[in-house]
């Protein structure tokens, strides 16, 4: 059994993986419990309920990945450097992390609201993507368009990789697991967002 100090990261690691795979509602919290090592009882006794597990679940993967993108975005020199360094901080996060695109796009299709971590998230990239292009736009090195479109075609990219990558080795024999393909699909991820929004100007 998993010890006491341990139980709430270990059940936290345990939905974690599950949501992912299953989803919210195909998910026991019985069968988290089993996959963490503890009791049925150390679920509300550290979540409370469920709800605030998968909650917390997602707070876990928004946070970094939110602290990762900002801090790529803080460094940047222009506006389209900042969004270059997004879409790596972003992409490389995805990769590290698997799971995070399917907790993420999980909700999409069901009627109930976005959880709040998750639309929190989303809502910071997504703005400080758009402010960007709203700036470079306003600069003159980003092309004309409207800033939310262009911010979701930005974004898109790396989550579809992320979401799809294992279907798109097995069409076209790639290996996404090796460094040297990971690294070559996030610089066509980055050169293919500043071709996209350039204007002829920083777009190398």
């Amino acid at each position: 059994m998993t010890e006491p100090r341990d139980t709430r990261a270990a059940v936290l690691a345990a939905a974690r993986k599950l949501f992912a795979q299953r989803g919210f509602d195909g998910t026991s919290t019985r069968a988290i419990a089993t996959a963490a090592g503890a009791n049925l009882g150390a679920i509300p006794y550290h979540f409370g309920t469920k709800d605030a597990l998968y909650e917390a679940v997602l707070a876990a993967v928004a946070e970094p990945l939110v602290a990762r993108v900002r801090a790529a975005d803080a460094g940047a020199r222009s506006p389209l450097d900042a969004i270059e360094a997004i879409v790596r901080a972003f992409a490389g996060y995805l990769a590290d992390y698997p799971e995070v695109p399917a907790l993420m796009v999980r909700e999409l299709p069901l009627d109930r609201a976005v959880p709040a971590p998750q639309r929190q998230a989303m809502q910071t990239i997504m703005g400080l993507v758009s402010e960007r292009i709203r700036a470079g736009q306003k600069a003159g090195s980003i092309v004309a368009g409207d800033p939310v479109l262009l911010t979701f075609s930005v974004v898109a990219q790396p989550m579809y990789w992320s979401l799809m990558r294992r279907r798109i080795d097995a069409v076209f024999g790639l290996n996404s697991g090796d460094p040297a393909v990971r690294t070559k699909v996030v610089e066509h991820l980055v050169g293919f967002a500043r071709r996209g929004l350039g204007q002829g100007k920083e777009t190398v």
